[in-house]
């Protein structure tokens, strides 16, 4: 019999499995490398610019009915890869909803301003430092300070089959879940987390990320292509500005392409004006140099291969615009 630390069983004699119902050895399962695997970063994210992702975030406290819930709109702005890094820029904007339940406040919304920030994983080790919890074998423990002052012990759940938020897959799931609390006036003891366990949950299979980190669930998304889950009503208003910013700023024109496309700007391009092409993988495919005062660019597609692309148009002290054209 052969005993993996890391993987597991990898081999047994044949007679485990001959007697009752549930077979006791398997075939060796040789690692595999991280790109092939359901942690491989690529694949939890997979999103391109675009994509719309809302979460809902609701405290579940004991003995009473929340106060509050939380609605955030993250919006993919850019997908780029750099060396062995996988980055996306985002922006996101929340909505706090105040319940008249009682031992609550006084009803009503408050709208947040919004925030622009980067997700970023490295496609050799699969880390992230926005996701601290990735990339967790199953069965393995680390330490990890959810909070201020208190150290956890995280563990990988492995690859699970159950579903239970509004917009996620029934199945391939990655999982971590928090199974102890260390004690810091105690040193190294131990105390159990018997209710209100932080646990993380990825669709692998779907790309969309984490649909679940503790209390916030993934309740609403929008893909690029058209396919969406949810309703978005709690999201109607946030972030209302980016659509008509982005066909305000530039005119793409024929979408779809065979060969040339000619980009039309709404006002003359600023000093350091470029736009940047990437493929629907985030690679950098071709880059223009704007000259101040122009209104109109041209790009030459014909030695690409037919698929979708992004086009961004990028300016000194502006927010990146992203469009999206397709090759026929």
């Amino acid at each position: 019999m052969r005993l993996s630390r890391r993987y597991g069983l990898l081999s047994g004699p044949q007679w485990l499995g001959q007697s009752g119902s549930i077979p006791q050895w398997k075939m060796a399962q040789l690692p595999v490398p991280l790109a092939d695997s359901p942690l491989f970063a690529a694949r939890l994210f997979n999103l391109l610019p675009g994509d719309q992702l809302g979460y809902s975030e609701t405290e579940r406290p004991v003995g009473s009915p929340p106060c509050s819930s939380r609605y955030t709109l993250r919006l993919v702005e850019s997908r780029q890869i750099v060396g062995d890094s996988l980055i996306y820029v985002c922006r996101q904007q929340s909505r706090v909803v105040h319940h008249s339940s009682q031992g609550c406040g006084p009803p009503g919304a408050v709208l947040e301003s919004g925030q622009r920030g980067r997700m970023a994983f490295s496609l050799r080790t699969g880390q992230s430092p926005q996701y601290p919890a990735l990339p967790f074998l199953s069965g393995e423990y680390r330490r990890y300070a959810r909070y201020p002052g208190q150290q956890s012990i995280v563990v990988g759940l492995g690859v699970g089959l159950s579903a239970t938020a509004a917009c996620q897959p029934s199945n391939g799931l990655l999982a971590y879940e928090e199974m102890f609390v260390i004690n810091p006036s105690s040193g190294v003891q131990y105390t159990t987390v018997t209710d209100g366990n932080w646990f993380q949950r990825y669709g692998y299979e779907a790309g969309l990320g984490n649909f679940i980190t503790g209390n916030t669930t993934l309740q609403y998304f929008l893909r690029v292509p058209g396919m969406g889950c949810g309703p978005a009503t709690n999201y109607a208003n946030l972030l209302p500005a980016r659509a008509a910013q982005a066909a305000a700023v530039a005119i793409l024109h024929p979408n779809p392409t065979t060969e040339t496309i000619t980009l039309v700007l709404a006002s003359a391009a600023r000093h350091g004006t470029r736009l940047l092409l990437f493929d629907a993988l985030g690679r950098q495919q071709g880059v223009v140099e704007m000259a101040a005062g122009q209104t109109v660019a041209a790009l030459t597609l014909a030695s690409l291969p037919a698929g979708v692309y992004w086009l961004t148009v990028q300016a000194d002290n502006q927010v990146p615009v992203t469009k999206r054209l397709v090759k026929e």
